[in-house]
C-alpha cells in the first residue's frame, strides 16, 4: 500500500494537475524558516565541523553553504514566485529565509 501512495504522490501527471497557487506549506517548521531542510542540513555540516575539527570539513561546509545560499535558494524562490505568485510573495515577506523574527 505504501508503494501505491508513493507512486500516486510522485506522478508527473498529478503534479501538473495542480492549478497555479493552490498549494503552499506554511505550517510546522515552514512558519519559522522558508528553508528548514537546507537549514537542518547546514546544522549537520556545522556539527561535523565541530566534531572533526577539520579545516577540510570547514571548507566543505562553506562551499555547500555558499552554493545553497547564493545559487540554489534564489533559483528556487524565483521558480516559486513564477509558479505560485502573490501567495508566495506574501509568505516570503512574512517568514525569514533562514531564521529570525517573523513579521506580520
Amino acid at each position: 500500500m505504501d508503494h501505491v501512495l508513493l507512486k500516486r504522490f510522485t506522478s508527473p501527471d498529478e503534479t501538473r494537475s495542480f492549478e497555479k497557487g493552490t498549494f503552499e506549506v506554511v505550517r510546522g517548521p515552514y512558519q519559522f524558516t522558508r528553508n528548514p531542510m537546507y537549514l537542518s542540513g547546514m546544522a549537520i555540516w556545522l556539527g561535523w565541523v565541530i566534531f572533526y575539527g577539520s579545516v577540510a570539513v570547514l571548507v566543505g561546509f562553506v562551499v555547500v553553504w555558499m552554493s545553497v545560499a547564493f545559487l540554489v535558494v534564489p533559483w528556487e524562490e524565483r521558480k516559486l514566485e513564477a509558479r505560485i505568485g502573490e501567495a508566495y510573495l506574501r509568505y516570503k515577506n512574512t517568514v525569514p529565509r533562514w531564521l529570525g523574527k517573523r513579521s506580520r
